[in-house]
């Protein structure tokens, strides 16, 4: 089996102060069935990987817009009952399941799970991998972003509301420039080790982005032809990007360069979706069964690799360890239900307790200065 297997990671629910964007559900669906083509079925090709940034720009994006609307527009934060209520709740979001599958993988004795059990209940899988030659085991390799998503939990909320707002939006920029900085530097290190990718700094360039849209976007509340000048430089910043990615053929530039620039267009598409992308796009990112993907998609990437164990168990007589597109399909229709079956069993269970950490109701200026 192909060793290297693109990760994926899972950010907040989408909505933000009792708002909720649909088209961020369908954005969730795209980037997790990046994830699954990649793991069963094209391992060989990037699109996993794009997978994997598209999600850490929306965790980026929609984990900022929390904490700058929980924070007061004057005066100091009152850090004690707002970290309380963000940990509470990503707490009840996300370890539920991920111990459980955990719980599960090492009854089962999963290749490698047990060995490197420590890492993972702990969210220090990327750290072990960090220091493989390989991606090995397999079964537990998504498992990185997570640590690198709890990682960020740690640190964000402490930046976001302890930094003066006028320095907030250069701090943003200067976190994408280092995380940029930070994998071009693990390339010149260790060019042939995964590190330039599994670490957090590596992934701080998306996590950033996504938190100067956001930031952005707060500080224009209201304004409407701001938030239209906003997309409009997105969209000119993006073709920009996609037209230096193009020119890779004829330009050799760094890894992290490229990364960087393939990540551009995913903040413009973010940020269009928050606010609604019109036509036949917006109409497919708000498809039911589309927007059901996305909002079972943290069970279903949780899941993605334990579902392709127990089918292989299952019909050892069939070569189902095989990349391809029985494969794909077959493994996938188990893993959607896997991560149906956890959505509606026990993430909407444990989501329910949240009622029990409230964010504080903050009015918020028409425009407020950063």
């Amino acid at each position: 089996m192909e060793a290297r297997l693109a990760g994926a990671t899972t950010g907040p629910a989408l909505q933000v102060a009792g708002r909720h964007f649909p088209q961020l559900d369908g954005l969730r669906a795209l980037a997790v069935m990046c994830v699954l083509i990649t793991h069963y079925w094209l391992q060989s090709g990037h699109l996993g990987h794009l997978g994997v940034r598209l999600f850490f720009v929306l965790s980026g994006f929609l984990i900022t817009g929390i904490l700058l609307e929980q924070r007061p527009a004057a005066g100091p934060a009152p850090l004690g009952p707002l970290l309380r209520s963000f940990y509470a709740r990503r707490i009840l979001r996300l370890f539920p399941t991920y111990y459980l599958m955990l719980a599960i993988a090492i009854a089962l004795n999963v290749e490698g799970v047990r060995e490197t059990a420590e890492y993972h209940v702990t969210f220090l899988s990327n750290l072990w991998y960090a220091r493989q030659p390989d991606w090995e085991p397999w079964t537990t390799v998504h498992l990185w972003t997570l640590s690198v998503e709890e990682q960020f939990y740690v640190v964000w909320p402490l930046v976001m509301l302890l930094v003066p707002r006028r320095w907030l939006l250069a701090m943003l920029a200067a976190t994408i420039a280092g995380g940029v900085a930070f994998r071009f530097a693990c390339g010149l290190i260790w060019p042939d080790m995964p590190p330039q990718d599994v670490l957090m700094p590596a992934m701080m360039d998306a996590l950033a982005l996504g938190g100067l849209v956001a930031a952005l976007l707060h500080r224009q509340a209201g304004d409407i032809a701001a938030r239209e000048r906003l997309l409009q430089i997105l969209a000119g910043a993006s073709l920009l990007c996609l037209a230096l990615v193009g020119a890779t053929v004829l330009i050799d530039l760094p890894y992290a360069v490229m990364d960087f620039a393939c990540t551009v267009p995913m903040a413009f598409l973010v940020l269009a979706a928050r606010h609604g992308i019109p036509g036949r796009v917006g109409r497919a990112l708000e498809y039911r069964a589309v927007r059901y993907l996305g909002r079972i998609s943290y069970g279903l990437y949780i899941w993605h690799l334990l579902a392709w164990v127990l089918v292989i168990a299952a019909m050892p007589a069939r070569n189902w360890d095989q990349p391809g597109p029985v494969t794909f399909m077959v493994v996938s229709v188990v893993a959607i239900a896997l991560g149906a079956a956890s959505w509606h069993w026990v993430e909407q269970p444990f989501n329910g307790l949240k009622r029990l950490f409230p964010y504080a109701r903050r009015p918020q200026p028409e425009r407020s200065a950063l």
